[in-house]
Protein backbone atom coordinates (compact mmCIF):
# COMPACT_ATOMS: atom_id res chain seq x y z
CA UNK A 1 0.00 0.00 0.00
CA UNK A 2 2.93 2.33 0.85
CA UNK A 3 6.34 2.86 -0.65
CA UNK A 4 7.93 2.47 2.56
CA UNK A 5 7.26 1.97 6.17
CA UNK A 6 8.14 5.94 7.26
CA UNK A 7 5.76 6.95 4.76
CA UNK A 8 2.90 4.70 5.45
CA UNK A 9 3.61 5.73 9.56
CA UNK A 10 3.54 9.73 8.58
CA UNK A 11 -0.35 10.09 8.06
CA UNK A 12 -0.51 8.33 11.38
CA UNK A 13 1.98 10.97 13.38
CA UNK A 14 0.16 13.65 11.83
CA UNK A 15 -3.44 12.04 13.38
CA UNK A 16 -1.82 11.70 16.73
CA UNK A 17 -0.31 15.35 16.55
CA UNK A 18 -3.74 16.59 15.34
CA UNK A 19 -5.64 14.43 17.96
CA UNK A 20 -2.95 15.82 20.88
CA UNK A 21 -3.59 19.58 20.19
CA UNK A 22 -7.29 19.44 20.29
CA UNK A 23 -7.20 17.48 23.53
CA UNK A 24 -4.37 19.73 25.03
CA UNK A 25 -2.61 16.57 25.71
CA UNK A 26 0.77 14.84 24.96
CA UNK A 27 1.28 12.87 21.78
CA UNK A 28 2.10 9.77 23.73
CA UNK A 29 -0.84 9.99 26.15
CA UNK A 30 -3.41 10.45 23.36
CA UNK A 31 -1.74 7.51 21.37
CA UNK A 32 -1.24 5.18 24.16
CA UNK A 33 -4.97 6.53 25.93
CA UNK A 34 -7.06 8.17 23.27
CA UNK A 35 -6.85 6.62 19.81
CA UNK A 36 -7.57 2.70 19.51
CA UNK A 37 -4.80 0.73 18.39
CA UNK A 38 -7.24 -0.78 15.91
CA UNK A 39 -7.34 2.64 14.13
CA UNK A 40 -3.54 2.99 13.53
CA UNK A 41 -3.37 -0.99 12.43
CA UNK A 42 -6.42 -0.74 10.59
CA UNK A 43 -4.82 2.23 8.81
CA UNK A 44 -1.33 0.94 8.07
CA UNK A 45 -2.90 -2.52 7.07
CA UNK A 46 -5.52 -0.59 4.88
CA UNK A 47 -8.53 -1.54 6.47
CA UNK A 48 -9.47 1.23 7.65
CA UNK A 49 -9.07 3.12 4.92
CA UNK A 50 -11.66 0.77 2.86
CA UNK A 51 -13.95 0.07 5.71
CA UNK A 52 -14.66 3.61 6.53
CA UNK A 53 -15.11 4.12 2.44
CA UNK A 54 -17.40 1.12 2.60
CA UNK A 55 -19.81 2.61 5.76
CA UNK A 56 -19.58 6.50 5.27
CA UNK A 57 -22.74 6.59 3.44
CA UNK A 58 -24.56 3.90 5.07
CA UNK A 59 -27.61 5.31 7.97
CA UNK A 60 -27.69 3.41 10.60
CA UNK A 61 -30.91 3.01 12.99
CA UNK A 62 -28.91 2.71 16.68
CA UNK A 63 -26.44 5.50 16.20
CA UNK A 64 -27.36 8.78 18.50
CA UNK A 65 -28.59 11.59 16.18
CA UNK A 66 -25.69 14.04 17.08
CA UNK A 67 -22.86 11.63 15.32
CA UNK A 68 -21.54 12.75 11.62
CA UNK A 69 -21.81 9.91 8.76
CA UNK A 70 -17.95 9.57 9.07
CA UNK A 71 -17.88 9.03 13.28
CA UNK A 72 -20.82 6.44 12.77
CA UNK A 73 -18.32 4.60 10.22
CA UNK A 74 -15.75 4.90 12.69
CA UNK A 75 -17.97 3.06 15.43
CA UNK A 76 -19.18 0.12 13.12
CA UNK A 77 -15.13 -0.10 11.82
CA UNK A 78 -13.87 -0.22 15.79
CA UNK A 79 -17.48 -2.77 17.22
CA UNK A 80 -15.96 -5.34 13.96
CA UNK A 81 -12.96 -5.40 14.86
CA UNK A 82 -13.49 -5.67 18.70
CA UNK A 83 -15.80 -8.53 17.66
CA UNK A 84 -12.70 -10.02 15.24
CA UNK A 85 -10.57 -10.00 17.95
CA UNK A 86 -13.08 -11.89 20.46
CA UNK A 87 -13.82 -14.24 17.20
CA UNK A 88 -9.86 -15.07 17.33
CA UNK A 89 -9.67 -15.52 21.17
CA UNK A 90 -12.33 -17.97 21.29
CA UNK A 91 -11.27 -20.27 18.66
Amino acid sequence: MFDSQVKSKRPVVEAVKHVAKKLGNMRTNCRKYYIHLAVSEGYLGGSLPKGLQDQEGTVLVAHPPDLTAKEVAMTVFLRRRLGETIAQGQS
